[in-house]
């Protein structure tokens, strides 16, 4: 977990209250991490890695879910027994692109178009944080993302029905932190990784030795 996460989070919740008239103690916000994203090649679990993601998470104050869903609308239908109110969901803006890629969809017999119609369907909307090219300098968000062209369309009528939201607040200084790069620093042994991760985290971390930190 790293500064990125904190303010894409606090970020989510100000504007997801805001658009629903809704005071902080009116929601409640989950960090969930899934199991199927960290499956190997060999289809098996890092259970270290896994239970260390855990374990910041909670460091940090922060109710985390586990799941299992490969799909965001299958942790949709799961909230969706407990509430009937607004789910926002918040993620990058490169998350969104890989999103409307087809290939996830190919076990649905109504592909794409079943995933989101399932998806959309619980006052569902999604809160989208910017991500910078840190090549070109480039500021990706909601308005000019680079979609598939058959999906077009499919995009254009989320954004006008509201469905995906541009988040109006982030820190712009802490868009070129990206989660591998610091694991990277952190497994590698090298000096700095301490500033791009909240403190809390960075104690945790250094204490129980996780993700591979040596002293």
């Amino acid at each position: 977990m790293t500064h990125v996460n904190i303010d894409m989070l606090n970020s989510a919740r100000k504007q997801f209250d805001a658009d629903n008239a809704a005071s902080p103690a009116d929601t409640i916000s989950i960090m969930e991490i899934t199991m199927h994203n960290l499956r190997s090649e060999s289809d098996s679990i890092d259970l270290e890695d896994f239970i260390s993601r855990a374990d910041v998470l909670e460091a940090a104050g922060h109710t985390v879910m586990i799941s299992d869903y490969p799909e965001y609308y299958r942790l949709v239908s799961y909230l969706s027994r407990y509430t009937d109110r607004h789910i926002g969901l918040t993620m990058g803006a490169h998350s969104l692109v890989e999103l409307f890629k087809e290939d996830y969809y190919s076990r649905l017999q109504g592909g794409i178009l079943e995933a989101f119609g399932r998806l959309f369907k619980h006052n569902v909307k999604l809160y989208i944080y910017p991500y910078k090219d840190t090549q070109t300098g480039t500021l990706y968000k909601v308005d000019n993302l680079r979609i598939d062209p058959k999906q077009a369309n499919l995009y254009e009528y989320l954004k006008q029905g509201e469905h995906v939201q541009q988040l109006r607040e982030f820190n712009e200084a802490y868009l070129p932190i990206f989660s591998p790069d610091v694991l990277k620093m952190i497994s590698e042994n090298q000096h700095g990784w301490e500033s791009l991760v909240p403190e809390v985290v960075a104690e945790k971390i250094k204490k129980q030795r996780l993700f591979g930190y040596k002293n």
